[in-house]
């Protein structure tokens, strides 16, 4: 077979998998969505009643929801890595623990790669995740907090490593993920400071902001896994040939 050929058959078994993840994803996010309804309206009659029975009291009880990450490379729950002279724009909504996220970053990451590195393409990492139920230690929100730490503390090109890293070595559904330590080993390898990521990923400290990035995903239209937009337009059929097409212009 050959060279061309095998790349061919890589991209059309990868867009399968996407395909398939995509409509499991669409339920997957659809049941999560009508539980997270259902908590609200548990914990706000919950509060409401609370209110009522103590009283409001000085609010110093309650912890303040986590703020965004620091970083320039982030805006509208984007984490965006190359030139703003780019002529081509790529946003890619991910989870770091869909399949089909890997499946994609398997058959373009190298291209994407080079194409920020050379000036011809910048792309916008929106992490999202809903995908907390695929592992048996919410591996999903966990691997995307660490990704933000490390965002944070030791800036986007070693985000940039982390996050390739993370799908190189996505661990399968049903199981468990990673623990927070090996996450914080496979940032220490992508270039992060030990010291300056290892509280952050310890306490999950974006958790909130992660919720809200998910949940604005859902306001932007996103169904599943992996969700493509390319110079601001969606792509409604194969992402993978979408963005091989776009880069090759």
């Amino acid at each position: 077979m050959s060279k061309k050929k095998a790349a061919e058959s890589r991209a059309a078994r990868a867009q399968a998998l996407i395909e398939q993840r995509k409509k499991a994803e669409r339920r997957r996010r659809l049941i999560a969505i009508v539980g997270a309804v259902a908590a609200v309206v548990v914990v706000v009659g919950g509060a409401f009643l609370l209110t009522n029975v103590m009283g409001d009291g000085d609010g110093s009880g309650g912890n303040a929801s986590q703020s965004a990450p620091k970083s320039p490379a982030l805006s509208n729950y984007g984490i965006t890595v190359g030139k703003d002279s780019a002529p081509t724009k790529i946003t890619l909504y991910e989870d770091l623990q869909c399949p089909a996220c890997k499946a994609m970053e398997d058959a373009v990451g190298p291209a994407l790669t080079q194409a920020i590195d050379d000036g011809s393409a910048q792309v916008t990492y929106k992490l999202i995740s809903f995908l907390d139920g695929a592992s048996t230690n919410q591996y999903s929100s966990r691997a995307t907090n660490a990704a933000l730490v490390v965002l944070q503390e030791s800036g986007p090109e070693v985000f940039r490593k982390y996050h390739q890293m993370l799908y190189a070595q996505q661990p399968a559904e049903g199981g468990a993920g990673y623990e927070d330590s090996q996450l914080i080993d496979m940032a220490v390898q992508a270039g992060a400071d030990e010291k300056a990521i290892t509280p952050g990923i310890e306490d999950k400290i974006f958790a909130d902001y992660i919720e809200k990035a998910t949940a604005q995903s859902n306001e932007d239209g996103v169904e599943g896994t992996p969700t493509v937009e390319i110079d601001g337009k969606r792509v409604e059929g194969d992402p993978i040939q979408a963005i091989t097409r776009a880069l090759s212009q």
